[in-house]
């Protein structure tokens, strides 16, 4: 850390921005980033916009959701680069970013639009994920030192490959069975998962799992847990799920005698997918399936009553 970081926080911007506000017209905006996995050093450029006043500097903080990754550097961009800038790690993973002008008198003329600095961040560990980055408590200055309204923007990582699950419909009645298909959407090689399965309301029974064309020579094993079943598939000799998407497991449920009609919801959740060397990917959505139980199950009449008088009427009740 430079002398700078240790010596300067808050008294440095109380001393350079006196209070005043002009209208708002500055944004600090955060870019967009896609990059992939195991990625050193993740740019995340910052952009600048000054319609109607020139910068002197700015102050924000910035982290990360979920904080994966931290912030790791800063460099000058643009009409930044004769600028100077700092920056602190705090322990929940957030940082502060200072950028100021200690070069001379002028700031960044009106009528700026562009990126001045870069963020890094270090990914030597993520395989994959969908990071959120929030940029607050954002302070601007013009050349003379004056607070001028601004606004920042957010932005975000996305890490790698990311995986989409989903499991499709089937319909049928009492004591029948159905088989619904679970889909995955994986642009990175798989080399095995897990995720627990349940049904609401609590109206099938899952009865077997069996592999697909996707998932030849893998195995599959499920057990009861507090709320369903977990599963596992996984490949004893090390083979991998190659990238793609269509059904990797079909489910078999059958339909309780006491089922009613209704829609039954298979839910697919606590999903974990990893690659070749054991790195864990991003899980962009597990959508619900549906077993439509029909007509299902109706009960017997009963409490009936014969009326004298009535030999033609039976009333149910």
């Amino acid at each position: 850390m430079s002398m700078l970081k240790k010596s300067l926080n808050f008294i440095f911007f109380l001393g350079i921005f006196p209070v005043f506000v002009y209208s708002q017209d500055v944004s600090v905006i955060l870019s967009d980033v896609t990059v992939d996995g195991y990625t050193e050093d993740i740019v995340v450029p910052v952009t600048l916009t000054n319609s109607n006043h020139a910068v002197g500097g700015f102050q924000f903080d910035i982290i990360a959701d979920p904080t994966m990754v931290e912030l790791t550097g800063v460099t000058l961009m643009g009409a930044g680069s004769d600028f100077s800038a700092d920056y602190t790690v705090f322990s929940d993973g957030s940082a502060r970013v200072i950028f100021y002008n200690s070069g001379g008198p002028d700031g960044i003329p009106a009528g700026h639009d562009g990126v001045v600095l870069n963020l890094h961040f270090d990914g030597t560990t993520v395989l994959s994920a969908v990071l959120d980055l929030y940029i607050y408590d954002l302070i601007v200055s013009d050349e003379d030192g004056q607070i001028v309204s601004s606004e920042g923007g957010n932005g975000s990582v996305t890490i790698g490959h990311v995986i989409y699950f989903s499991a499709t419909s089937d319909t049928g009645d009492v004591l029948e069975t159905v088989e619904l298909e679970i889909n995955m959407t994986n642009s990175g090689i798989v080399g095995g998962l897990q995720f627990d399965i349940f049904d609401t309301p609590n109206y099938v029974d899952l009865t077997n799992l069996s592999t697909t064309d996707r998932t030849t020579g893998f195995s599959v094993e499920w057990n009861d847990v507090a709320v369903g079943d977990r599963v596992v598939l996984f490949d004893l000799e090390n083979g991998n799920i190659a990238s793609g998407e269509g059904p990797i497991l079909t489910a078999t449920f059958q339909i309780h005698e006491d089922a009613y009609a209704d829609d039954v919801g298979i839910n697919i959740r606590n999903v974990i997918v990893t690659d070749d060397i054991g790195g864990t990917y991003w899980i962009a959505t597990a959508d619900s399936g549906t077993v439509t139980v029909t007509p299902g199950y109706i009960e017997e009449p009963h409490n009936l009553a014969a009326q004298s008088g009535m030999d033609a009427q039976v009333l149910l009740t």
